[in-house]
């Protein structure tokens, strides 16, 4: 179902936009459940990145390969946890804040698309697609937007942040 606004502009004119439906309130056991693949997505990260330095130093293409696109993959599904839409079964920080919290993930977010096409989708414009990534730089982006999350997950949900996140 689509929910529109309705908005009126300075010369008569109605402007309709689509609007999001409400997401539906999700319990605690859901939550604390969405907190734990959340964990393992930000832990996954931190692993391959670790795994993407071993492999440099011994010179393996293929481990170097495989713990990139891990990484990667794994940077895309936090980015998109905090953006502001999604669909009703995404697990979005929304959904325990009730906002979006303000996350600076600007280098992911403006290289999301090369992520989707470089390592997820098969497309024409892939051989083109530049190869190189700022995973330092990606994973500074993601730790920053996770501390901002986790606290103030625990002012909300402090059992939750405790027993998942360990703070």
């Amino acid at each position: 179902m689509l929910w529109y606004n309705v908005t009126n502009l300075s010369k008569g004119r109605l402007q309709m936009t689509q609007k999001l439906p409400p997401r539906k309130q999700r319990g605690i056991h859901a939550l604390r459940s969405a907190a734990q693949a959340l964990h393992y997505e930000w832990n996954t990260a931190h692993t391959s990145l670790v795994l993407m330095s071993l492999a440099k130093r011994n010179s393996d293409q293929v481990l170097m390969n495989a713990s990139l696109e891990s990484f990667l993959i794994h940077a895309r599904n936090i980015c998109d946890f905090f953006d502001v839409r999604g669909r009703q079964d995404d697990i979005l920080a929304k959904d325990f804040l009730g906002r979006t919290p303000r996350a600076r993930l600007t280098y992911i977010r403006k290289n999301k698309v090369r992520i989707h096409k470089r390592i997820a989708h098969l497309s024409y414009s892939r051989p083109r697609l530049k190869r190189g990534w700022a995973s330092a730089l990606m994973m500074k982006e993601i730790d920053g937007a996770m501390r901002v999350f986790i606290g103030r997950l625990k002012q909300k949900y402090r059992l939750i942040a405790r027993r998942v996140f360990g703070v």
